[in-house]
């Protein structure tokens, strides 16, 4: 059987590394792994949170699940807004319980207090068009 690894890291200007990736083939299967690396500064804000899959969450209709943020940079305390408001324990909170009904994309916004915000989406899909 023949093998391959192969790997490549991307710099920014100061040398501080953005993203490696890696791929290790051998034989009929391969695996790739990838990893981003975020800087934290005061004057932006990263926002993200983990998708279902990433959170290996077994999905029922009538369930709650939980979400995980990664928030960094800006200057604390945040605030948090989430849209719509459907299904969820709050929606200032950083990370609320999700009461699945249905298929629905939040939109989460976070601003700290010096009024720099920063935006992404949640997609939660129902379970019957998630396998």
């Amino acid at each position: 059987m023949q093998y391959y690894h192969g790997y490549g890291i991307i710099y920014d200007s100061t040398y501080r590394p953005l993203s490696y990736g890696t791929s290790l083939v051998g034989g009929c299967c391969g695996t790739n792994y990838n990893y981003t690396y975020f800087y934290a500064n005061d004057t932006s804000i990263y926002l993200n949170y983990l998708t279902q899959d990433e959170l290996y969450y077994m999905r029922c209709i009538g369930n709650t699940i939980n979400t995980n943020a990664i928030v960094l940079g800006g200057c604390g305390p945040y605030h948090f807004q989430w849209s719509p408001s459907i299904g969820l324990s709050s929606d200032t909170a950083k990370e609320p319980e999700i009461y699945l009904t249905d298929t629905i994309t939040y939109f989460i916004t976070v601003t700290d207090s010096l009024g720099h915000t920063s935006s992404t989406s949640f997609l939660l899909l129902h379970p019957s068009l998630h396998q």
